[in-house]
């Protein structure tokens, strides 16, 4: 029980006691018991400073620039995530605003014609490290995209953006071919990145498992959230719509479905107003129309979303199955569940 309740109930006590037995007048008595409510709000008040205080120094010691890999602002930060990454993973952290994937897809950014892309926030990747395979750099950011998955409608975050730099191996078995030198190259890539997320997606789902990633129904899936994925590569000519307009490379950009909404884009549709156009859609496509970089829009809406990933050279040239590209024996075996997470 509180002090101040100790204190309060004995005085009321010991005063009742001592009037009944007749040792104190009534005035004094009727005057204790006026002063009793101001005594209760002179301790209610000392009592929260003392709380207040210790809050505020709990904070200082709990929340410097960088506590345990996390930056201030992480509040928002499930608390039992929180405790898995402050112990597990915290030197995997970093600022995921001005890493180089971000430097360098900012010419990307503001050069498509799409009309979000210039005030989009975006998180990225950790500098790519060239010891390593592209399958370990991968890893070195899921702690960051798991921390993006968990905050990112919150926060108003509009897309992950993962870098394959150019001199990126395309294989296992080859580190001299770069990932951008050509089409198959890039789906490889890509098929080697999203691979390594799906394995280590902590929901369990693996959607890169699946045997309908070709088919209607089968999206992107990482921790329960859905992505629209799309890619960029030097490997496009500028007079494509998935061009990296000089950067050298290529860019896997995840962009959480929800973001859309947010931005009340509205439903696709196979129609497009081109002479006057009045939806969102309409004036992203007539823009990317006019600067020479139009893309494919199906008759349908419903059509398998793979299909979209890494776009053909041309407009009508095949679909490229870039989710064959990694059906590889020697695929490293990943457990089933996040080893960040345990």
């Amino acid at each position: 029980m509180p002090t101040k309740f100790v204190l309060i109930g004995g005085v009321s006590i010991g005063v009742a006691y001592v009037w009944f037995s007749g040792a104190l007048s009534y005035t004094v008595v009727s005057a204790t018991f006026v002063l009793l409510p101001v005594l209760w709000m002179v301790v209610k008040f000392i009592g929260n400073l003392k709380f207040e205080d210790s809050e505020t120094k709990l904070n200082m010691r709990m929340k410097p620039a960088h506590f345990h890999g996390y930056q201030v602002g992480d509040e928002d930060i499930p608390e039992e995530l929180r405790r898995k990454f402050e112990y597990d993973i915290s030197e995997l952290m970093y600022d995921p605003t001005s890493t180089n994937s971000i430097v360098n897809f900012e010419t990307v950014k503001m050069n498509t014609e799409c009309i979000f892309a210039k005030t989009s926030k975006l998180w990225g990747s950790c500098d790519y490290n060239y010891q390593l395979t592209l399958e370990e750099n991968v890893k070195r950011s899921i702690p960051m995209f798991m921390k993006f998955s968990c905050v990112c409608t919150k926060r108003g975050l509009d897309g992950f953006v993962f870098e394959l730099p150019e001199g990126t191996s395309c294989n296992s078995e080859d580190d001299i071919q770069d990932c951008n030198r050509s089409l198959e190259q890039f789906g490889e890539g890509v098929c080697r990145v999203l691979t390594v997320l799906s394995d280590y997606d902590p929901s369990g789902y693996h959607c890169m498992n699946k045997s309908f990633i070709s088919k209607r129904g089968w999206c992107f899936e990482f921790n329960r959230e859905t992505y629209f994925i799309t890619t960029f590569s030097s490997c496009y000519p500028e007079s494509h719509s998935r061009c990296a307009f000089g950067a050298r490379g290529g860019f896997i950009l995840l962009q959480p479905e929800i973001s859309f909404a947010l931005h009340n884009i509205p439903d696709d549709t196979p129609d497009t107003n081109w002479e006057n156009p009045k939806t969102v859609r309409d004036r992203i496509r007539v823009a990317f129309r006019e600067n020479g970089r139009e893309y494919l829009i199906r008759d349908t809406v419903v059509y398998p979303v793979a299909h979209d990933i890494v776009k053909p050279l041309a407009l009508h040239d095949p679909v490229v199955e870039w989710w064959k590209m990694n059906e590889s024996e020697n695929r490293e075996k990943i457990t089933p569940k996040c080893p960040f997470l345990h």
